[in-house]
Parts: C-alpha cells; structure tokens; sequence
C-alpha cells in the first residue's frame, strides 16, 4: 500500500457550517487531490433507505466511515475526505472508539470549527441549533484527543 494515502490524505471533520465542504472544495482545487464527500454517500443511503437497517445514527456513521475509509485503503484514493457533521460526533462510547481507531493512521486530521476562538465557536453553534450541548461536548473530546 502507497503510505501517501495516510500521509497526504486530509480528512475534515467538525459541526455543521464550519466550512467542511467549501474547505474540501478549495483543497481540491489547489491540490488536484479527489474528494470523498460523506454528506454525499450519506444522503444517498438515507434515501435509499439503508440507514434503516442499523439501530441508531451512531452505528450507521460508524458504518458510512469504515465503508469510505475502506474504500480509499483498497483503491488508494488518497484525497480529501470531509465528514457531515454526524461523522464526527458520537453518543456511544465504543462506537466512538472504533472510529478512533479508524482515523488513527490518517495523520491530517483537521477538526474545522466556525470560528478560531473556542468560546466563540461554541457561542456560534449553540445558536445554529437546539440541544447541541453534548454534540458541542463530544466535539470538545474530539478537540482533545487531536491536540
């Protein structure tokens, strides 16, 4: 296997409107690097009806990453993969560690944020939605373990 697919591979994560898509798009633009848009896969099994056969949202994201990420392992798409913003929160604790795991060899990892300032950022997402306070949490841990 080609190790510029962990090495060059970006991979964008964060809550919704951080600017996931648009930075994929921009990076694509100045690198000439394929991208892998989950929102996209996402929405197509949601319409399908697929996301139905799991019990919960955590599982089927779970699902779509290890299904993406399998992808680009197997056919070497090194490039820019931007998770929806349900790709990078997660209630169940175990499921949130096998993702862990997943990304573990990626080393660009970039976790966008509305804002530089955390407080801000924080201040912005809580008034783009309604009981985001343990999305904003699990976000805070994902913060952490990046660092």
């Amino acid at each position: 296997m080609d190790k510029r697919l962990y090495e060059e591979s970006i991979i964008l994560i964060g809550p919704s409107g951080a600017g996931k898509s648009t930075t994929a798009e921009e990076l694509c633009k100045k690198t000439n690097m394929k991208r892998l848009c989950l929102d996209r896969i996402a929405n197509r099994a949601r319409s399908t009806g697929f996301k139905r056969k799991f019990r919960n949202a955590d599982e089927f994201n779970y699902y779509m990453i290890s299904e993406v990420l399998r992808k680009v392992k197997d056919e070497n798409l090194y490039g820019i993969v931007d998770f929806c913003a349900g790709h990078s929160v997660y209630d169940d604790a175990e499921i949130f560690e096998r993702v862990k795991q997943l990304l573990k060899p990626f080393k660009n990892i970039v976790l966008l944020l509305p804002d530089k300032d955390t407080e801000k950022s924080l201040s912005i997402m809580e008034s783009r939605s309604t009981g985001i306070q343990e999305k904003i949490e699990s976000l805070l841990k994902v913060l952490a373990i990046l660092n």
